[in-house]
């Protein structure tokens, strides 16, 4: 009996046939036949392609934007001290008085144009003082500074403790450089040239 020898080429012409209709099966088409008694072959589930409604608003993005700079604060004005914001209240059983004054100096400031800065040490002199407030006011080339604490009204026993703190009171930097300034604090009195 002789064995027949088919061409390769033959065979795999022969398997390309039947994976095409395989697929074609597969993919719902007809091949050709007007339909199959079994009807279409379900599809593998596909990705369903979605258009967006007309009534859906298209949202884009805006371009990007350069940062918004910080504007800087305004800047009190160099030439005058800064003016009190308000002169605190006392309690009704207590009054001001003039703070006793130890020590002053003016002090510079390595700004443009300088700014003078007034030191002072002040007192408390027993137990029942307390700092309270100061406040500046300039004529010409005087400048006045009152330096007050508070104390009980009447006559309370207060203890025999000295007490001190410091301020430091800006007076700006409106003075012509040469020009001597005389600056009162209370009952003492101090002097500086301006640069």
């Amino acid at each position: 009996m002789r064995r027949r020898v088919i061409p390769a080429a033959v065979v795999v012409t022969a398997a390309v046939a039947v994976l095409a209709g395989a697929a074609l099966a597969l993919s719902g088409g007809d091949g050709g036949d007007g339909g199959s008694a079994a009807g279409p072959v379900p599809t593998a589930s596909r990705t369903p392609q979605v258009s967006p409604s007309p009534r859906q608003p298209v949202v884009s993005t805006p371009p990007p934007t350069q940062p918004a700079q910080p504007t800087p604060p305004p800047q009190a004005s160099p030439t005058r001290p800064p003016a009190p914001t308000s002169t605190p209240s006392l309690p009704s059983d207590r009054e001001p008085v003039s703070a006793p004054i130890d020590a002053l100096d003016v002090r510079v400031l390595e700004s443009a144009p300088p700014q003078y800065v007034l030191h002072v040490q002040a007192g408390l002199p027993s137990g029942c003082a307390q700092k309270y407030l100061h406040t500046v006011a300039r004529n010409g080339n005087v400048i006045s500074v009152t330096v007050l604490n508070s104390m009980p009204k009447g006559n309370p026993i207060c203890t025999l403790i000295y007490g001190m703190y410091e301020l430091n009171v800006n007076l700006g930097s409106d003075f012509a450089s040469g020009t001597t300034y005389t600056v009162n604090v209370n009952d003492k009195t101090v002097s500086f040239t301006a640069q």
